[in-house]
């Protein structure tokens, strides 16, 4: 119904002169229409309003139309586009903090090994008596030739596993340079 009506405003209005008043029938109703620009009217027809256009107006102004709804739909793809990246990205920070919290849990743990496993090691070269430096002595018998045997000490520095000592006794000197060989039992 509202189209036949259209199609009856378009013809009163291409019926119209130039500066003529517009006025349309709807069945014993006449109603005016006021010119609002050089090809456009206005009529009020129970309560609504109705624009009176040029065709080739109403073909620009679809085609317009068309053209935004179709750049909307392009900026609603890429907005769903960018919403499902957003959730990835956060999906995955999410995953990088879990494992962010993980890898600190390692390196407490990593850590708590490390100083437990190094004060094993220093009670064990307690134990076994080894440590980064030593002092070196000792007492012993020496046969020199044409001569019983005399008694003769030593003492010397140790650094990890060289050992440096000077031996002394009556008539006796003697600098001995060592390496101690660990044989494991």
């Amino acid at each position: 119904m509202k189209k036949i009506f259209l199609f009856i405003l378009i013809l009163l209005l291409l019926g119209t002169t130039y500066g003529q008043d517009l006025t349309i029938k709807k069945g014993t109703q006449h109603v005016p229409a006021i010119k609002v620009d050089d090809k456009i009217w206005h009529a009020k027809i129970d309560g609504e309003d109705f624009l009176l256009l040029p065709r080739a107006t109403v073909d620009s102004l679809t085609k317009k139309i068309l053209k935004q709804k179709a750049i909307i739909e392009h900026h609603e793809s890429v907005m769903a586009a960018n919403d499902s990246l957003l959730k990835k990205y956060e999906n995955f920070e999410q995953r990088a903090d879990m494992h962010i919290q993980d890898q600190k849990l390692l390196i407490k743990t990593a850590d708590s090994l490390y100083v437990g496993y190094k004060g094993l090691y220093k009670d064990l070269k307690r134990v076994v008596g080894l440590s980064t430096f030593a002092i070196i002595g000792g007492t012993g018998l020496v046969n020199l030739p044409g001569r019983s045997w005399q008694p003769v000490a030593s003492i010397g520095l140790g650094y990890h596993r060289w050992q440096a000592q000077y031996q002394l006794g009556s008539d006796y000197h003697e600098i001995i340079v060592g390496f101690r060989w660990n044989l494991g039992f």
